[in-house]
Formats: structure tokens, sequence, C-alpha cells
């Protein structure tokens, strides 16, 4: 931490384009995610909110590199996720995203 009591890192930009997520089940393909454009910038606070199934937890999970998008592209910093390695996708949770699950 900084003297001022704020983190030196201030974060990072993040943008998503054309974001999609589809699910095959064995009555219909479910589209979870349906062409998400979103940027955040550095030092941004967000709140993700919408009713249930709306895919609040589909874009966290494919943000956080636990999940893989159908199609568009997710750039963090520098960083493509969308054209990482699996490998290199465990070095992005390792060093880059926390997760903090809720205990009801």
């Amino acid at each position: 931490m900084s003297s001022n009591g704020f983190f030196k890192n201030r974060g990072v930009d993040v943008k998503v384009s054309e974001l999609t997520k589809s699910y095959n089940t064995a009555a219909e393909q479910v589209r979870a995610l349906k062409g998400v454009e979103w940027q955040i910038g550095p030092g941004d606070a967000v709140a993700l909110m919408g009713p249930s199934g709306c895919g609040k937890t589909t874009l966290l999970n494919i943000l956080g590199g636990v999940d893989h998008p159908t199609g568009g592209e997710i750039v963090v910093g520098d960083q493509k996720l969308t054209s990482l390695s699996e490998r290199e996708l465990e070095k992005y949770r390792l060093h880059k995203v926390g997760f903090v699950f809720p205990v009801f």
C-alpha cells in the first residue's frame, strides 16, 4: 500500500468485445452471453446486477479465466485472454485474479 492508504497499482483496463457464450443441452442451445460490449478503466469500481440467469456468473467466470467464451475477445491490461493457452491462463489466475465466494 502507498502512504495515502490506496494500492500503488490502480489496476488495468478491461475490454470485452462481441463476447458470446453458448451451452448445448439435450433440449436446446442456451445463449448465456450475446455480443457483450464492455470496458472498465483502471481503478473503476463495477457492480454486476441483474436477474437470475442473465449471465453474470458466466461473464465473471470468463473474465477470471475459468471458462472460455464461444466467441468475441477479452483484453485485460495487455493480455488477450481469448488467445492464452491453458498454462498461460493458470498463470493469469494465479497472479492477476482473485475470487471471493459468498457464504450464506
